[in-house]
């Protein structure tokens, strides 16, 4: 949290000159910055085979996912599957970067670019773009395809022609009205856009202005299969004056190795979960872990682990035996005990975080407080 820029430039995960990096199933939020960035993930210049796949980047001051290139080309980048929320807090860093940020300065270029399957839920204080493509963009892949975006500002996206635009799904929830702006031409209407310029072959927009703005403010029931079934506006006022109740319940088998270390995919799930309950703990979220040791020692283990993590105000009980369970669960039950989703496996940030917040609302970030503090 610099007060002025002296040491650079920060977000919260930025792969720079690397081949082949992976940044998978993690959660940003609250970055900030100085200068520029101040974003979620970053794949900056000079980066071969890099991946941003499966993220969850939440209320930062800039950008949820950037792709760079500076000096250097910028190879085979991949951006899939994460999930943006409230992105571009800050109406200096959301103006000049939207949620999705493509951009090349220095003679860099971004050759090969594939950005697909991303959900934004994108809610500015002005009306700035979602997507935002500066780029010298290169080579037979340069594709913006199968992303959905829900946007409040009627300015969706602003890219120039370099790139292609094929089966995404646009939203605009804050009124009827929308505009792209494409190799600098504006267009005032979807059709207009996608006649003219020759994009979104296979994409649809509609105006659906019951969303209580684009999830800052929405809220929608998740059911247990994992379909989501928007609340109208009535039903989403009654669900908040009664919040508090909702708790989570995670058995997590875990194995402990010779060092007295718990094993990597257990340890992320535990980290998921803190996460989540210190965002949510003020809205009155409660948790519930069970921790499956599979030693004799579950006891004293499971002591080492909550102390290590930091966890001790979340309720954590150790067990060990052969009715101990192999396979992860994790539910989300609702103030009257119903499960209202479960899940059979680790699950990610970006899914959990999307259902809690589908039932609580926006995190209460001014009354959040980890253990240590």
């Amino acid at each position: 949290m610099q007060p002025t820029q002296s040491i650079g430039t920060p977000n919260a995960i930025w792969t720079w000159m690397c081949k082949d990096c992976v940044v998978s199933k993690n959660e940003a939020f609250l970055t900030d910055s100085p200068g520029v960035d101040g974003g979620a993930f970053d794949i900056d210049y000079g980066n071969t085979r890099n991946s941003v796949l499966e993220n969850f980047g939440h209320d930062t001051q800039g950008y949820c996912v950037a792709v760079f290139g500076a000096g250097y080309v910028t190879h085979d980048s991949v951006v899939e599957g994460n999930l943006c929320i409230n992105n571009g807090k800050s109406p200096r860093m959301a103006r000049y970067q939207g949620a999705m940020f493509l951009w090349t300065w220095n003679n860099g270029v971004i050759e090969n670019l594939r950005v697909e399957r991303n959900t934004i839920y994108w809610n500015p204080p002005g009306n700035f773009p979602a997507v935002l493509n500066r780029a010298d963009l290169r080579g037979s892949q340069k594709i913006f395809r199968g992303n959905k975006i829900f946007s409040s500002a009627a300015w969706i996206l602003e890219s120039n022609k370099e790139m292609s635009f094929q089966n995404n799904r646009y939203t605009s929830c804050g009124g009827g009205a929308a505009t792209w702006v494409f190799d600098n031409h504006t267009y005032r209407t979807f059709d207009e856009f996608r006649a003219e310029a020759g994009q979104e072959q296979g994409s649809t927009w509609k105006s659906d202005q019951t969303m209580i703005p684009c999830f800052g403010k929405e809220r929608s029931r998740i059911a247990e299969g994992g379909e989501s079934v928007r609340a109208d506006k009535n039903d989403f006022g009654a669900h908040h004056k009664t919040q508090s109740g909702w708790t989570i319940v995670s058995e997590i088998p875990a194995r402990i190795d010779a060092n007295g270390l718990l094993d990597a995919a257990s340890g992320a799930q535990l980290l998921v979960l803190k996460n989540l309950y210190m965002q949510f703990r003020p809205s009155g979220l409660r948790m519930t872990v069970t921790l499956d040791l599979k030693q004799p020692s579950a006891g004293e283990t499971g002591e080492n682990v909550i102390r290590d993590l930091a966890m001790s105000d979340i309720k954590i009980s150790a067990s060990s035996g052969h009715d101990s369970a192999t396979q992860p669960k994790t539910r989300l039950l609702a103030p009257d005990g119903s499960i209202v989703r479960k899940w059979q496996d680790f699950v990610g940030p970006a899914e959990i975080g999307l259902t809690v917040r589908s039932a609580l609302g926006e995190p209460r970030f001014s009354q959040m407080v980890s253990e240590a503090q």
